[in-house]
């Protein structure tokens, strides 16, 4: 059963809507190492760089990541992060349960929509076009430097290749 949501655009005509992107290279990586003025906890650049890359500045997850970092540093009692805490990290952040990526995989992506993203995942030109609008117009897509198109965000890709196939 599809429960419908209401569309209240009707009643807001002359509302602009506005578009929240991700965060910049450079907010990410003051947020994830400098979130505060006092914040102890020490991440190498390639570090920093690895957490930024894999959520490429999405609010949301990049927040994840780093309060699970900050929660094995305080676990462990340690001030030095390094790949080792990350990739335990990651698998949190992977978890099934993920509301970002399990509500961008089983609401957003209805009907040919899981269809459409596990081409783009494959390499293939995707066979509906207006999905492929769909994803490109929220950005969850960008091209790539062959001229293809991706999923925006590699932790969206690796969650639905590990759990993708349990929310059919």
């Amino acid at each position: 059963m599809s429960i419908l949501k209401p569309d209240f655009s009707e009643y807001f005509v002359h509302a602009l809507r506005l578009k929240v992107d991700y965060l910049k290279k450079e907010d990410s990586l003051k947020l994830i190492t400098q979130p505060y003025p006092e914040f102890r906890l020490i991440y190498p650049d390639e570090l920093a760089e690895e957490m930024y890359r894999l959520t490429v500045g999405h609010p949301a997850l990049l927040q994840h990541i780093c309060f699970e970092m900050v929660n094995r540093a305080n676990i462990l009692q340690k001030r030095n992060m390094n790949n080792e805490d990350l990739q335990a990290v990651l698998e949190l952040v992977l978890d099934r349960q993920n509301m970002v990526m399990s509500n961008f995989w089983r609401q957003f992506c209805n009907g040919t929509l899981k269809e459409t993203v596990r081409e783009i995942m494959q390499g293939i030109k995707p066979g509906h076009k207006a999905d492929f609008l769909r994803l490109l117009d929220y950005g969850f897509i960008t091209e790539d430097k062959e001229k293809s198109y991706k999923l925006r965000v590699p932790l969206f890709e690796q969650w639905i290749e590990k759990h993708g196939e349990s929310f059919v």
